[in-house]
C-alpha cells in the first residue's frame, strides 16, 4: 500500500528569512512552491506534486532568475555577518595579468585562503569589469584580525580612507563600516546588475570559519490575496506571483507583527 503526504504538509506558499538580528524578510507566492526540508517524497510522487512546471525555454529567464538569487545570496550574507570594511581592490598589470580571469582567480583565492588561516579573515568579494570591459577589480566586505593604514585621504562624508598592506597585487581602498546593516547590505548586491558576468565562473567568493551564509528559514501558508504590499513580482514564463515583506529597520511595525498580521505567528519562534 503506498501512503503520500498531503502536498499541504510538504509544500507552502511563505517563507520567512529569520536573520541573527531578529528581522525577517518575508516572500509570499499565490501558489505553494516551498518545499520544507524535512519531508522526501518518493521520485514517482516529485514530479507530480511541484505546483510550477517548468517551460522549455528558459534562456532569458534563468539568466534573470539566476542574477536574483545571487542578489538575495549576497545579501543574506552581507545581513547575517559583522563585517568591519568595504573594501575596493585593484590589480596591477605589471604584478598581475588584471585581464586573465583563471590567473586573478586562482591568485585572489590563495590569498583569500591564507587570510582566513592567518588573519581569522571572514568575507564576501565581487568581481567586476573595469569600463572598458577588459582589466578585473573587486568589491567586498570584510572582517579578521587586520591593520589597515591610513591612505592621508577622507571620503566626501569625511571618512577615513585605509590602504590595506596584505594586498599586494595592485592597489586597495578600505573603509570603515559604522552605518546601517541593511544599507550595507544592499549597497553590496549592486554590482550585480542585468550586465554582470561570471568572471570567476561564480558571481562571487564567501568564506571565513564563522562566516553564516543564510539565515534560519521558516515556511508558512497565506491567504496570498489578503496580504498588502507594494511589490509584486511576477515572471514572465511562471504562472505565479510573488510578494515581498522586506527587511525596514526603519518601519514602526517589526516582522513579527507582520507575521501576526498573515496569520502563523503560532508557527514562529521569536529570535
Amino acid at each position: 500500500m503506498d501512503f503520500r503526504l498531503s502536498e499541504n504538509l510538504v509544500y507552502h506558499n511563505v517563507k520567512a528569512k529569520v536573520y541573527p538580528n531578529g528581522q525577517q524578510k518575508i516572500m509570499v507566492c499565490s501558489k505553494p512552491i516551498f518545499k520544507s526540508e524535512c519531508w522526501e517524497q518518493v521520485d514517482k510522487y516529485e514530479k507530480e506534486s511541484v505546483p510550477v512546471p517548468k517551460p522549455k525555454d528558459m534562456s532569458n529567464e534563468v539568466r534573470g532568475d539566476s542574477l536574483k538569487r545571487a542578489k538575495e545570496a549576497c545579501f543574506d550574507i552581507a545581513y547575517c555577518n559583522d563585517f568591519q570594511w568595504f573594501i575596493t581592490w585593484t590589480l596591477d598589470q605589471k604584478k598581475i595579468d588584471r585581464e586573465n580571469p583563471k590567473e586573478v582567480s586562482g591568485k585572489l583565492q590563495r590569498f583569500l585562503q591564507d587570510k582566513v588561516k592567518r588573519n581569522a579573515a571572514r568575507y564576501i568579494v565581487i568581481p567586476e569589469y573595469h569600463a572598458d570591459g577588459k582589466g578585473i577589480h573587486m568589491h567586498g566586505l570584510l572582517s579578521g584580525d587586520f591593520k589597515m593604514q591610513d591612505s592621508g585621504l577622507i571620503t566626501t562624508t569625511n571618512k577615513i580612507i585605509y590602504n590595506m598592506p596584505q594586498w599586494k597585487y595592485g592597489f586597495s581602498t578600505v573603509i570603515d563600516l559604522d552605518g546601517s546593516k541593511v544599507a550595507v547590505a544592499k549597497y553590496i548586491t549592486k554590482y550585480i546588475t542585468k550586465d554582470f558576468k561570471k568572471i570567476f565562473g561564480s558571481f562571487y567568493y564567501a568564506g571565513g570559519k564563522s562566516l553564516i551564509r543564510k539565515p534560519a528559514v521558516v515556511l508558512l501558508d497565506s491567504d496570498f490575496e489578503s496580504v498588502q504590499v507594494d511589490k509584486i513580482y511576477k515572471p514572465s514564463v511562471w504562472n505565479v506571483k510573488y510578494k515581498y515583506l522586506d527587511i525596514d529597520e526603519q518601519a514602526s511595525v517589526n516582522s513579527l507583527q507582520i507575521l501576526q498580521e498573515i496569520g502563523e505567528v503560532e508557527n514562529v519562534t521569536s529570535a
